[in-house]
């Protein structure tokens, strides 16, 4: 979709979020579509390297842990996405001027998932600085939450901070045991 959206605006603007027309047209499949296209190529580049990085591991996670439910993993993915759109929905409802796209609210959710779940893993960024898990998800929440209140740029803040939330209660639910047991292996 990414490619068709880059190759033919009209299709870019059909499908991007735009909170207004979903609020006074309708048009709530912009909710689902939004995840699924880019800015542009470096952007749709760079959220397939952070699915992959996280996306595969949840994804195993989830067919261990509920291997009766098929397309769970896909399930989640797409109700992050929509969580991480709802909070703009209510602040940019009214603006006809704002937009966005991109797969980052429900990346985000599978990053905190996996940080919640494998709080001493290294993650290394730019693959020279290597931190544990937990440190970069509590880096990348708190960068979210400040880029949120400040934001002057083109990158939604918001939906990264609330994808992100989903994903800590998406972990919570989903895998309290192993949260716990995981979270637990913190302390001394």
């Amino acid at each position: 979709m990414s490619f068709v959206a880059l190759q033919q605006p009209d299709y870019f603007y059909k499908w991007a979020y735009d909170p207004y027309l979903v609020k006074h047209r309708g048009q709530y499949w912009r909710l689902i579509t939004h995840q699924f296209i880019h800015a542009d190529l470096t952007h749709l580049l760079f959220n397939c390297f952070a699915l992959y990085s996280f996306g595969n591991v949840a994804e195993l996670l989830f067919q261990i842990k509920y291997p009766e439910i098929p397309f769970f993993y896909v399930a989640v993915y797409l109700i992050s996405g929509v969580i991480a759109a709802i909070p703009n929905l209510v602040i940019h409802g009214d603006n006809p001027r704002y937009t966005s796209v991109g797969a980052s609210g429900s990346i985000s959710s599978l990053m905190l998932i996996y940080v919640m779940i494998f709080p001493m893993e290294e993650i290394c960024l730019y693959f020279a600085i290597c931190v544990p898990s937990i440190l970069f998800g509590a880096i990348y929440l708190g960068y979210s939450f400040y880029g949120n209140r400040i934001s002057q740029s083109n990158i939604d803040h918001t939906a990264h901070l609330w994808g992100a939330l989903a994903g800590v209660a998406f972990a919570l639910l989903l895998f309290t045991p192993e949260v716990f047991q995981s979270l637990g292996s913190l302390l001394p």
